[in-house]
């Protein structure tokens, strides 16, 4: 230390002293006897101090300067859990170097969303704050450090949002893409075939459209039994779409005595062939009790409910017209289809003359019976004359090919106004025009690209090439014709007929319609006609016809 201290004595202490105090004795437990007082004077300085600088080094005292560590405060990591509905305002944030907080406002999105009702849930605001500079806590405390939060808000009206709002979404026209092409052209009206049943939704008439998948069809029904013509086209569609024909299974209740009613076998799923979708066409009558539908669906309801998954079958269920909405409630599964048919009796034997292509209008039986006859006797009579096809897939086929070539053969005896008065006589005129004005079996382009038409018919100097199509077995019905067209790509100015059954053409008559247009772009110079293998009976005679499909559609006894 610079400078002096300067001790000047200004009074005096005088305070006693024991003798014990003043030797340390070894025995402290003996009694002290003598206590003499001594008297101890002590003087008393006044201290001032002059000229006194401190240095900045601690060294000339010597004294041990031990530096102390304030003890920081370090507040654990939570992630603060926010309840307040209040929203600080910016301008009341004290000045404590804080770096103002941005909220981003999320705004709800709609993107092809058809609202029924306008509510919007708003999901819960995340802030990630980030306190870089430390908070002055008190400015008599020391000074600790903010680390980094989350905060998760989750009250969602923190921004104060009106979630009530009064929308009105409006449909914008689709200008991108093919399919609105593709699409348009009466699609959303019922094909000829639902018009004829009255179905409520169109039937699936492809492999790829049925997904493999079983449906029911529910026909409501009074005075007619219009289950019958309809699970006889159905047949017909079951067998174009799969490589199987179906097993056909009948089931209904019937009457023992007058108020008495029983099941028979055959409604049991269990007993005579047990019920099962796959590959087949199961049909439960039950007209005679209304009832019989609720029974049938507990009874079968785990492989309804598992239907989705089975493979492709059919289930035809026939009610009274005034139970079909009561049946319909019953068969609701999910992935399971329905459809509900309601057909007018003014149009039954209509439908029943045109699946057979027969004329006049008869009952289904009856226009059965003569259609089979006749067909029958046509093969037996002129198969000698026509040769089998090598790649014919359908039994059915090679029938159906003998009657157009009878038709072909009329029309040529016709054109020449030949008479016939025997069988012995038309063998002699088959042998002058085959191979010549009506060919069988006959390749016209040889070759990787060889074709070989059903029929070829000469008339007036111009070859008809006839293929005659039965859409058995071929899962995409349209694909096959699509690839017997296809044959004739290499051969210029092509006259095609594809022959197909009334069945065909009444189930898929839009699609070859559209077909047909199609053809004249991709097929320029050719000309494709589809034609309708039609039977025309008259006290005990008959007599087949090719007509256009318009003009079959067209007929009286067609609509």
């Amino acid at each position: 230390m610079k400078g002096k201290l300067k001790f000047q004595p200004v009074s005096k202490i005088k305070t006693t002293q024991t003798e014990e105090c003043q030797k340390e004795t070894e025995n402290t437990s003996k009694l002290i006897e003598n206590k003499e007082q001594h008297y101890i004077e002590l003087p008393v300085y006044d201290l001032s101090i002059e000229q006194i600088s401190l240095p900045n080094k601690y060294e000339p005292l010597n004294t041990k300067i031990k530096e102390v560590f304030v003890k920081q405060t370090t507040p654990i990591l939570l992630d603060t859990f926010l309840t307040t509905k209040e929203v600080i305002n910016p301008f009341q944030i004290p000045d404590t170097d804080l770096i103002e907080i941005h909220v981003t406002k999320e705004i709800p999105k709609i993107a092809d969303v058809e609202l029924f009702s306008a509510k919007i849930d708003q999901f819960p605001t995340f802030f990630n704050t980030n306190l870089v500079k430390g908070v002055q806590m008190d400015k008599n405390k020391t000074e600790s450090s903010v680390s980094f939060f989350n905060l998760e808000l989750e009250n969602k009206n923190l921004l104060n949002q009106n979630l009530d709002l009064d929308t009105e979404l409006t449909t914008t026209n689709i200008k991108s893409g093919v399919e609105t092409l593709a699409s348009s052209g009466g699609q959303d009206k019922l094909p000829i075939f639902e018009e004829f049943i009255n179905c409520d939704r169109r039937l699936p008439r492809s492999f790829s459209e049925s997904f493999n998948s079983p449906f029911i069809v529910l026909i409501g029904e009074d005075k007619y039994p219009w289950h019958v013509p309809i699970i006889y086209t159905l047949k017909e569609l079951f067998c174009e779409i799969t490589d199987k024909r179906p097993k056909v299974t009948f089931r209904e209740p019937e009457l023992i005595e007058e108020g008495i009613e029983e099941f028979v076998d055959s409604l049991d799923p269990h007993s005579l062939d047990q019920f099962a979708f796959e590959y087949k066409i199961e049909f439960l009558d039950a007209r005679k009790m209304y009832f019989a539908v609720d029974e049938f669906v507990k009874m079968i309801k785990g492989r309804l409910k598992s239907g989705f998954l089975q493979q492709f079958g059919i289930l035809v269920i026939a009610v009274k017209s005034k139970n079909l909405d009561k049946a319909k409630n019953s068969l609701k599964f999910e992935g399971l289809h329905v459809y509900t048919c309601k057909p007018d009796d003014e149009k039954y034997k209509t439908f029943c003359s045109n699946i057979f292509g027969v004329s006049p209008l008869d009952e289904f039986f009856n226009n059965l019976k003569k259609y089979e006859k006749y067909l029958d006797y046509t093969h037996r009579k002129f198969s000698i004359f026509v040769k089998r096809g090598s790649d014919a897939n359908d039994k059915l086929q090679y029938p159906l090919k003998v009657a157009t070539f009878v038709y072909l053969l009329n029309d040529l005896i016709k054109r020449k106004k030949r008479l016939i008065n025997n069988f012995e006589e038309l063998c002699k005129i088959i042998n002058e025009i085959l191979e010549d004005k009506i060919k069988v079996e006959t390749p016209i382009q040889e070759g990787e690209g060889k074709v070989i038409p059903d029929l070829i018919y000469s008339r007036e100097g111009k070859e008809i090439y006839v293929e005659i199509e039965t859409l058995i077995g071929t899962f995409e019905p349209l694909k096959k014709i699509d690839e017997t067209v296809g044959k004739y790509k290499d051969i210029p100015d092509a006259t095609i007929w594809i022959v197909l059954k009334p069945v065909s053409a009444i189930i898929h008559y839009e699609e070859l319609k559209i077909r047909e247009k199609a053809y004249k772009t991709l097929y320029e110079g050719k000309k494709i006609n589809f034609k309708v293998l039609t039977l025309l009976t008259s006290k005990g005679k008959f007599k087949w016809d090719l007509v256009n499909i318009d003009e079959f559609m067209r007929r009286k006894d067609v609509k």
